[in-house]
């Protein structure tokens, strides 16, 4: 499970702070009044090159479930009909569109894992740094291993298994929002979103579960506060 380039993030970084450029064009367009056909096909067109930038810069560590949401929410953009409706209902539309995409782009960035999720002994310095006040036997429990296991890949590193590598992204995604604590719990509580199945019962078998997981986890976020 690699994680975002410098320059992978930079690039979607850029977009997400061109789509704000627009946004905050368009609302100011509409407090002016001077919102028209041809302000909505200025815009139009700088969506279109916009969209190209980003699906040319999407990078592969993207999963295609959100890749194909991004672009389904640009192509919502590029085909609204700008004939039907008040030009300011289609400029609500758009706002509403360019504000998804972003959202969307803001989790994929604040979700990356600062560190490249190969070595154990590194997810374990991250995860600590992470998660302060959870104890070596709780953190343990989360990545599957002993006390003993834990301890040793602290002190010589090792290749990291996928079950930490995906409690890595899924602790990224959760400590925005939870205390240690409540990211431990997180992981042993039954969730609707995962047919009442705990997360902790999931991490064994990541390539069959990371996406719920994933989902579940931005879920939760939500449900922290964030």
């Amino acid at each position: 499970m690699a994680v975002l380039e410098e320059v992978e993030r930079r690039a979607l970084e850029d977009v997400d702070t061109a789509l704000s450029e627009i946004q905050v064009s368009l609302e100011e367009a509409a407090r002016r009044g001077a919102l028209d056909v041809e302000v909505l096909e200025r815009m139009a067109e700088t969506v279109k090159e916009m969209a190209g930038r980003l699906n040319d810069s999407l990078p592969p560590q993207v999963d295609a479930h959100t890749a194909d949401e991004i672009r389904r929410r640009l192509l919502s953009v590029l085909t609204h009909p700008r004939g039907e409706g008040s030009d300011l209902d289609v400029a609500d539309h758009v706002l509403m569109e360019m504000e998804a995409v972003r959202h969307i782009l803001r989790d994929l960035l604040q979700e990356q894992p600062p560190i490249e999720l190969r070595d154990a002994g590194r997810i374990v310095a991250l995860l600590e740094e992470w998660l302060p006040s959870v104890s070596v036997a709780q953190l343990a429990g989360l990545l599957g291993l002993s006390g003993r296991q834990l301890q040793r890949y602290r002190r010589e590193g090792g290749a990291a298994s996928a079950r930490a590598q995906l409690v890595a992204r899924l602790v990224a995604i959760l400590r925005h929002a939870w205390t240690g604590e409540g990211v431990v719990a997180w992981f042993d509580r039954g969730r609707h979103d995962l047919a009442g199945k705990r997360p902790m019962d999931l991490l064994d078998e990541p390539g069959a579960n990371e996406r719920a997981l994933v989902l579940a986890a931005r879920a939760g976020r939500v449900q922290g506060g964030v």
